[in-house]
């Protein structure tokens, strides 16, 4: 299981599907869990996305850890033509090694380090 960790908008979702690309690329089964998919709604619009805004305090783990479990049954189930015969599991997100029980299930950490002015910037941009 590898955590693609860094600030929002600095391209982590990017870096999770270009490994994803190689690594079937190379015959490893390989799926990609997005953090955001579990952080909880709040009422309102994003001023920069007009958008219902993402409360990045709260997130529902319990399905997050549901939807891992499943990420890994579907890759266990592909079949495997690398020469490892190892699948991996991509987790994308701005706080996952905030998450103890998550940390421990994680093989390897991957911070994408990017200028911060960088990511509000890309964040700016895509959603508009």
């Amino acid at each position: 299981m590898v955590a693609v960790v860094g600030p929002p908008g600095c391209g982590k979702s990017t870096t999770a599907r270009t490994l994803q690309k190689h690594l079937r690329k190379g015959g490893v089964p390989c799926v990609v869990v997005n953090q955001d998919m579990f952080l909880a709604n709040s009422r309102g619009n994003c001023v920069l996305c007009k958008e219902a805004k993402c409360n990045y305090n709260k997130m529902n783990e319990q399905a997050l850890s549901e939807k891992i479990k499943q990420a890994q049954e579907e890759v266990d189930a592909e079949p495997n033509t690398s020469n490892t015969k190892r699948s991996v599991v991509l987790i994308e997100g701005h706080n996952l090694l905030s998450l103890p029980w998550l940390v421990s299930l994680v093989d390897l950490k991957v911070w994408v380090s990017v200028h911060l002015r960088r990511c509000a910037l890309n964040r700016v941009t895509r959603r508009a």
